[in-house]
């Protein structure tokens, strides 16, 4: 009889706790894990991957925070893990331009842990960490240029600029620091000095290291461009009309009336020019460029020729039309022998690459503008 009541009691317990709303039994459970993309992060550090193209992202990722050792674990892999592994190290170090740059040597030991596989990367480098932080990543040859302009007007000393599809090669890239100065002759007190070195990687992966010398201490640089863009406003507001072909008449001038035109091949800059009143063609060339761009008038370099010798002068837009301007030549032999000149005048005695600039085919003359 006891036996039967204890019994009758835990069987009532049970079904009470069994209908309380306080049941462990009206919850579900589920484990969520994050997703982790082949060749990225995992959660414990390390980098999980399924094929050979993330294993090369897997290692380069690893190069790119710079670090000294990495685990890499196979996970469902898509091929031969031993195989694959010599050949991501042999490619990445002879065919990825970063690599190249900054790493010395990769090597790995390859261990079976029960279900799966796992890699310990070791990683030397021939480059320090603030080296490989400087490396900025651009996508085509455009961004070459945009970067290095920002770089040079802030008087930068080096650039190393990763890039993904370019043509270019050392000597292509000091080119385009040629132009970005005629561009902008204020972006500098000089032409920049640059070496290059390129590093190559497949396909048109390129990573140039870029040194750049602007012919002074970094203070006193700065302190001459401060001193000559306050120089070139100054000149500008004296030149500033509302019509464009009268302004770039007074630009002219303006030029042929404090600068004294000179051969000499030390004297080609605008600030020779607008600071000691001298300058040879060049410097003539790119001081009337930085006055009329500051007025907004489109205005072009050119190098060429003159009578067989090395020679610079301007290219302008007026309305639909562009004209050439020689001011080193109005400085010679008057004005109207320099300004406002079409194509067909200037053939006579100079020559250029004629494909690299617009057509001068205006009808205006200095006849026209000078009234």
């Amino acid at each position: 009889m006891l036996k039967r009541l204890m019994t009758a009691i835990i069987a009532a317990a049970l079904l009470i706790s069994l209908c309380g709303c306080g049941s462990i039994f009206d919850k579900e459970y589920s484990s969520v894990t994050d997703y982790s993309a082949p060749g990225e992060g995992t959660s414990d550090g390390k980098n999980s991957v399924r094929n050979y193209y993330s294993l090369k992202q897997a290692i380069l990722n690893l190069v790119d925070a710079r670090k000294e050792s990495g685990v890499i674990v196979f996970d469902a892999y898509d091929g031969d893990i031993s195989t694959d592994l010599k050949s991501a190290c042999w490619e990445l170090r002879t065919q990825d331009a970063l690599c190249a740059y900054c790493v010395a040597g990769i090597s790995y030991e390859l261990n079976h842990i029960v279900s799966y596989d796992e890699a310990t990367m070791y990683i030397k480098y021939s480059r320090s960490q603030a080296e490989i932080d400087q490396v900025a990543a651009v996508s085509y040859s455009t961004g070459i240029k945009d970067y290095l302009a920002d770089a040079i007007n802030k008087l930068q000393t080096k650039a190393v600029l990763l890039v993904k599809n370019c043509a270019l090669d050392s000597d292509g890239v000091k080119e385009l620091i040629a132009e970005i100065y005629t561009d902008d002759p204020l972006c500098a007190v000089t032409m920049p000095e640059s070496t290059v070195y390129m590093y190559s990687g497949s396909g048109l992966q390129r990573l140039f290291d870029i040194r750049l010398s602007y012919g002074g201490t970094a203070s006193g640089i700065a302190a001459e461009k401060t001193r000559l863009a306050a120089a070139v406003e100054t000149a500008a507001k004296a030149c500033a009309d509302d019509d464009g072909p009268s302004a770039a008449l007074k630009v002219c001038n303006y030029m042929v009336s404090r600068c004294v035109y000179s051969k000499t091949s030390d004297m080609n800059t605008v600030y020779y020019a607008m600071m000691y009143g001298t300058a040879d063609s060049e410097g003539m060339a790119l001081t009337y460029k930085a006055l009329c761009s500051k007025l907004g008038i489109e205005c072009r370099v050119v190098k060429g020729l003159m009578n067989q010798e090395d020679h610079w002068w301007n290219i302008i837009k007026l309305g639909d039309d562009y004209y050439h301007v020689d001011v080193s030549r109005c400085r010679t032999d008057g004005i109207a022998a320099g300004f406002l000149r079409t194509d067909v005048d200037m053939w006579s005695s100079y020559r250029w690459e004629t494909a690299a600039f617009p057509e001068c085919v205006g009808s205006l003359t200095y006849a026209d503008v000078g009234k």
